[in-house]
């Protein structure tokens, strides 16, 4: 693995990466980082560190409101081509989604963690974006309100065993849904309860309005509309 193909495979999986002095912090979703990674980052860490250091800003940036009177209707190069290949073939786009899934520990309110999923879909036009055709061409269209259902499954009935294959089925069957481009919502997201105090929260997004990176900043920002909304925030 080279260099560069480290620093996309990181962005595609939700790693992020940041330096403090000579160190450098890695923090990942559950399960992202993978043994072949592991020794990546360790054969490149200085490399890595040379490269954060030109971009300091980079692993924090923030997305700001488009400009005023912005046409939200265009698509970019790339997303004319993810559509094209969903015209041609919608089931062969299960490969253009982005997953994450995160751990959870502590007490979790699931209203309050579905309001915080509510206020950042809205904050965010790409959220409330699908896409439609006009004269054989694509446009994408931005909703003022888009209500994002939140999936709750229970599993504390099940053995740790059982617990573990049926989260691995619904992550799997996450990522075979196929997604109605003009209909959305082209988020998804599912709120699992392993046991009273542990829990996973799954997003699956079509790559038409989301990458690894925006992901991740949807996770970061929901955990922060939740602990805005108390002090018994979980972990």
């Amino acid at each position: 693995m080279t260099l560069l193909e480290l620093i996309e495979d990181c962005a595609r999986r939700g790693v992020e990466l940041r330096i403090t002095g000579e160190d450098l912090h890695v923090s990942a979703p559950v399960g992202s980082v993978t043994a072949a990674m592991r020794e990546a980052l360790r054969h490149y860490k200085s490399d890595l560190i040379g490269h954060l250091r030109k971009d300091p800003a980079a692993p924090h940036r923030s997305i700001g409101p488009a400009p005023t009177g912005a046409d939200r209707s265009r698509l970019s190069v790339a997303q004319r081509s993810l559509w094209f290949l969903h015209e041609l073939d919608p089931a062969s786009l299960a490969a253009y989604v982005v997953r994450q899934v995160i751990r959870i520990e502590g007490d979790l309110d699931p209203a309050r963690w579905a309001a915080a999923l509510d206020l950042v879909v809205q904050r965010h036009d790409s959220l409330r974006t699908t896409f439609e055709r006009f004269g054989g061409r694509p446009a994408a269209r931005t909703h003022e309100g888009f209500a994002t259902l939140l999936r709750n499954v229970d599993l504390r009935e099940l053995s740790a065993r059982d617990r573990d294959a049926a989260l691995a089925s619904l992550m799997d069957e996450d990522g075979c849904h196929v997604f109605d481009l003009c209909q959305g919502p082209l988020l998804r997201a599912t709120l699992v309860r392993m046991t009273d105090s542990d829990w996973r929260f799954l997003v699956c997004a079509h790559h038409l309005i989301a990458d690894a990176w925006s992901a991740g900043l949807v996770l970061r920002e929901m955990l922060a509309c939740y602990r805005g909304g108390g002090s018994d925030a979980p972990r």
